[in-house]
This record gives structure tokens, C-alpha cells and sequence, in this order.
């Protein structure tokens, strides 16, 4: 193989596996960010500054990076004398490409450059910030403080970091830091697409009761379709000079992020969010339980008190009573608990529980009651009335 091609692809893998990083690299910190995040200021304290700092060092490190593959590839040709015999049109052709590289990699150079003088007064997430207030390092404090609280919502992903805070929505990508107020934004989903994922092997073993059996092959059980909605929100801001951007995120993590805002994300397309795993089971949990006979109890009966609420969320009254009713007892024990828990809180621990290996066979499965660790299934779960 000729040696500037052999240079090429092993610097492009390297460059690929610095810049988006296997699992396994990440798990080991092998990243491009972690080698660059020991220059600067911590996140933990100061998240602003740190993230114009990594936004600033990124920009410069991939203009270096692409500056090396130029000038290591234009090095082993030059001392090719086989380069000389290459027609001229394809010589032109190359040293088109190398030129407008170079070009390319100081105008990121000088970016990068300018974005550091004066501690980030030219950085674009301080324009952002201006717009907000004139003092924008005494308003970069006061969200590094919201960041620093346990209730934000942070997603990760190789392309951007998503950080929701009480007030702010924040976004690092490679090149920028968009700023945005929770009351000054108009959010909007764009569109959706549907990425495949490797299928995780299911477990061999099913549940020795055939009646839960039937029960699983009746509902199709709760078996995934081995793929990844992921969804492409617009947020423009009211205030003149934010720049608006776009957020892609897995649907999963929707809930979680609309759960946080202040403000409503409109869907003016109808699409479709997939549900998480949990939430489908929940579903055919609480559709399962419907076929099973029902608890009755009087409102006066002192195992439903009228002012109970479930112990898990707090929100709506225990309607859940286990009673054995499955046909192995050596699965199943009896449980003797009061209603203390809804059928949504029952059925997320049943999920809690199972094989997230094995999801097809979820509704065959068994778990412990929360309270005594009695062991049920499906068919031990009631709906009091």
C-alpha cells in the first residue's frame, strides 16, 4: 500500500476515535474532550467559562488535527517520486483541496484565537448572554449556580450536551454554547427519525405457569423493536440577538425535558413519541391486570381508607391488592399486605425487576411485593374497587 495512503486511513481512524469515540474508549476517558477538559476551569464550578473554554480549545484542536493530515500526507508525497508521474490534472486537483485545508484550518486558528481574548468577551455564548443582561459574567454566575443543583436534567450524547436548569436551557455543542430562557423561547418538533439498533439476545428461560404463558403469546408480550426515535426540537428565543438552534434528543429522554420546562413544546406535526420501555410495560401491565378478577372492598372497610394515597407517588389512592392466585405455588407466596400501592407504581416495580435482557418475557416474569417481598406475578395483581 502506498504510504500516504496508509498514513491517511490511520490517522483518519485515530482522528475518528478521538473525535467520536466507541463506548469502550469513552469508559476509559480516551476522548478528545476528556484530553482537553483538564485545561480551563472545572465544570462543577464554573460551567459557562468552562464550556467556552472547551468550545474554544475544541475549534482550535480540530483545526491542528486537520493541519497534520495535510501536512503528513503532502510530506510522503512530496518524497514520492511515483507523485511526479501522476497526471497533472489530479496533482492540481489535490493541491486545490490542501490549499482550501489550510485556509480552512487558520480561519478556525484565528476564531479561536479571537474567542479567547479579553476571558470570552467575543466568544459567541457571551453575545447570547448580552442579550439577556449587559453584565453577562454576573448572569454566567448566577446560572453556574442552577447548574450546580441536583434537579437539573442533564442528556449527554456525542453530538451535544442538553442541561435543562429551573430557568435556563443550555446546550454545548463542538463549536458553541446556546443559551436560552425557559419564558423567552418558542419550542417546536421538527421532525423524527427512526435509527436501528444492534437487537440484545433474549433469555431462554420462560415462566413454568402456562396460564401466564398464554397470557404473554395473547399480548405479544413487551418485546422491543431494537430501534431509537430521535427527535429534532427547534427553540427560537423572543429577545433579539440569542441565536435560535436545534435539540436531538432520544424520545426517551422527552418526558424527562418537557417535565423540566416551563414552557410547552409544541408538536404542530402530530408526531408520534415512541414511549420508553417502562412505559409500554406499564401499559400492558395495567391492560393485563383488567382481565384479572377485581378486589371489591366497601369504602368503609378499614383496608381502604378513603384519604390513602400510594406510598410511591404520592398522587393517586393504593387500587392495587395482590392475592394469590396463580396456579404454582412454589413460584408465588401469599401476601397479606393492606392496598398500599397504584397499579402505575406496582407495575413500574414489576419492571424494576425483570431482565432488561429479556424484555418478550416480562409478563411472565415474578417479583416481590415492595412492602413484605411476597412473591407474585400477573396474575396475583387485583384492581380494588
Amino acid at each position: 500500500m502506498h504510504p500516504a495512503v496508509l498514513f491517511a486511513t490511520g490517522y483518519s481512524l485515530v482522528v475518528g476515535c478521538l473525535v467520536f469515540p466507541p463506548p469502550a474508549l469513552v469508559s476509559e476517558q480516551l476522548t478528545l474532550d476528556a484530553l482537553l477538559a483538564s485545561f480551563g476551569p472545572r465544570e462543577d464550578r464554573s460551567y459557562i467559562h468552562h464550556h467556552m473554554h472547551m468550545t474554544t480549545l475544541t475549534l482550535a484542536a480540530h483545526a491542528l488535527l486537520l493541519l497534520g493530515f495535510v501536512a503528513g500526507t503532502a510530506g510522503l508525497l512530496h518524497d514520492d517520486p511515483s507523485w511526479n508521474a501522476t497526471p497533472e490534472l489530479l496533482q492540481y486537483a489535490a493541491m486545490l483541496l490542501a490549499v482550501a485545508a489550510v485556509v480552512l484550518a487558520f480561519t478556525m486558528l484565528a476564531h479561536a484565537f479571537r474567542w479567547s481574548l479579553l476571558d470570552g468577551e467575543y466568544h459567541p455564548s457571551a453575545r447570547n448572554l448580552s442579550a439577556y443582561s449587559p453584565t453577562w459574567r454576573h448572569l454566567a454566575r448566577q446560572i453556574d449556580m442552577e447548574c450546580r443543583r441536583m434537579d437539573c436534567v442533564v442528556v449527554n450524547s456525542h453530538e451535544a450536551q442538553l442541561v435543562i436548569t429551573s430557568d435556563w436551557i443550555l446546550q454545548r455543542t463542538w463549536y458553541n454554547l446556546h443559551i436560552a430562557n425557559h419564558n423567552d423561547v418558542d419550542m417546536s418538533i421538527l421532525g423524527s427519525e427512526t435509527i436501528p439498533i444492534a437487537a440484545r439476545p433474549a433469555a431462554e428461560a420462560m415462566h413454568a405457569n402456562p396460564q401466564l404463558a398464554a397470557l404473554a403469546y395473547t399480548t405479544g408480550g413487551v418485546a422491543s423493536d431494537h430501534t431509537v426515535q430521535m427527535i429534532r426540537i427547534h427553540v427560537t428565543a423572543a429577545t433579539p440577538g440569542v441565536q435560535p438552534f436545534d435539540i436531538r434528543l432520544n424520545s426517551t429522554d422527552f418526558s424527562a425535558i418537557q417535565d423540566k420546562l416551563t414552557t410547552i413544546i409544541r408538536n404542530a406535526q402530530s408526531i408520534v413519541i415512541a414511549q420508553t420501555l417502562s412505559d409500554r410495560f406499564v401499559t400492558a401491565f395495567l391492560e393485563t391486570v383488567s382481565q384479572n378478577p377485581v378486589y371489591p372492598h366497601p369504602a368503609s372497610s378499614s383496608h381502604v381508607a378513603t384519604d390513602d394515597m400510594c406510598v410511591g407517588c404520592m398522587a393517586h389512592p393504593p387500587r392495587a391488592k395482590i392475592v394469590q392466585r396463580c396456579q404454582t405455588p412454589t413460584a408465588c407466596t401469599p401476601c397479606y399486605c393492606r392496598p398500599m400501592w397504584c397499579l402505575e407504581c406496582l407495575g413500574k416495580w414489576f419492571a424494576s425487576k425483570q431482565n432488561p435482557a429479556a424484555t418478550s418475557n416480562w409478563l411472565n416474569g415474578t417479583a416481590q411485593c415492595p412492602t413484605c417481598r411476597a412473591t407474585f406475578c400477573l396474575l396475583d395483581v387485583r384492581r380494588v374497587v
